[in-house]
């Protein structure tokens, strides 16, 4: 045995002066280490919670709540409690995890405000003169011009057979006084042809008439009587919109018929009597000619009783004149180019003037009735 056997063996030798300090850090690095130490349990074992909540089991949670807190006191080991709750309510197979959602308030954009117009198409109509002269016989030519200022292209309904021949509007077409016609008058279709006009554009139509009636489709012209008319342009595509040009038709160089019949007239009671009188065709062509007065006793010249029943029954007036009606009769004729026509009227001493007048005989007296708007003094004797 040595002297050093009764010694304590875990005996340290004292360093001293500096074995506090020794000491102090010591247990300052055991601390730390016990730290570390229990950080890192804590850690594996909220990853091994939360990997078994999301695994464990057959049925997956539907939601999974994980409260986790760590306390860590100085010279003991850390704690870790953790509460796991998985709630069961549906047997669906799915699984639904709560995404994480942000909200935000995101004021209205503001858009400028817009109204879309539908182009529309605008056309005026305008003749090129506000009037036109036309000697009868004789054409002239004139135009009319429809303007766009829209923004579409618009449509005008013009005539496919334009009219172009014009006559007195106080003037018959069928037994004009005094006047000739056409054999065959001309017929127009009433067809129409839409005329396209562009936007801010225009489209001028040229038309020529004539003062007078057409024979057919020839060319041989029938001079109109003067008088007053207007040339008609119609939009067939719009009900109502027409628009007219006056004319004014001014006398022919020469009359394209002449008529000489007496203006005294003298008959017995009851008796019969023939007038001559003469019609001249002064046109070079065919013409047809409606005299107005006493009958015709030609052969195949027909003659239409203008008395208020139609028949040929009568309708002289003695004085005054005015209240009688004009005429008797229309006589139709048919008359050759250039042809001087003698005629017989009957003038006879009854009622109605011709031969099978059943007004009754007149009593002698004075009479008057109408012959082509001439006043004719009838005697009766």
């Amino acid at each position: 045995m040595s002297m050093f056997d009764d010694l304590d063996p875990d005996f340290l030798p004292s360093p001293g002066a500096a074995l506090p300090m020794v000491a102090a850090r010591v247990g300052a690095v055991r601390r730390r280490r016990a730290k570390v130490a229990g950080g890192a349990v804590g850690s594996v074992l909220l990853i091994i919670l939360v990997t078994t909540a999301f695994r464990g089991g057959s049925k997956p949670p539907d939601r999974l709540t994980v409260s986790r807190k760590v306390t860590t006191t100085s010279g003991s080991p850390t704690t870790v409690p953790t509460l796991v709750t998985i709630p069961t309510t549906s047997s669906s197979t799915s699984t639904t995890v709560a995404a994480t959602t942000t909200s935000s308030t995101i004021p209205p954009a503001t858009l400028p405000s817009t109204t879309t117009t539908v182009p529309r198409a605008h056309i005026t109509f305008t003749f090129d003169r506000s009037g036109i002269s036309i000697k009868s016989g004789t054409t002239a030519t004139f135009s009319f011009t429809l303007k766009n200022d829209g923004d579409a292209a618009g449509k005008f309904g013009d005539a496919t057979c334009p009219v172009d021949q014009v006559w007195p509007d106080r003037r018959s077409r069928e037994h004009p006084l005094l006047w000739p016609l056409p054999v065959n008058q001309r017929s127009f279709c009433g067809r129409t042809t839409t005329i396209t006009v562009a936007a801010h554009s225009s489209h001028t139509i040229h038309r020529t008439v004539a003062a007078g009636l057409y024979d057919g489709d020839s060319d041989r012209l029938v001079p109109a009587p003067p008088g007053d008319t207007s040339y008609l342009v119609r939009n067939g595509l719009i009900a109502g919109a027409t628009y007219r040009l006056p004319i004014t038709i001014t006398p022919p160089d020469s009359l394209p018929l002449t008529v000489d019949h007496p203006v005294d007239v003298t008959a017995a009671s009851g008796g019969q009597n023939l007038v001559d009188f003469t019609i001249t065709n002064n046109l070079p062509f065919q013409v047809r000619y409606v005299d107005q007065g006493p009958c015709s006793s030609d052969v195949g010249t027909p003659c239409d009783a203008t008395t208020p029943d139609g028949k040929p029954s009568g309708d002289l007036r003695q004085p005054p004149y005015d209240k009688a009606v004009k005429p008797l009769y229309f006589t139709h004729y048919l008359l050759n180019a250039g042809e001087v026509r003698a005629s017989r009227a009957q003038v006879n001493g009854t009622a109605g003037l011709a031969d099978n007048s059943t007004a009754g005989a007149l009593l002698p007296g004075i009479y008057h009735f109408d012959w082509d708007n001439k006043r004719v003094k009838f005697t009766v004797t």
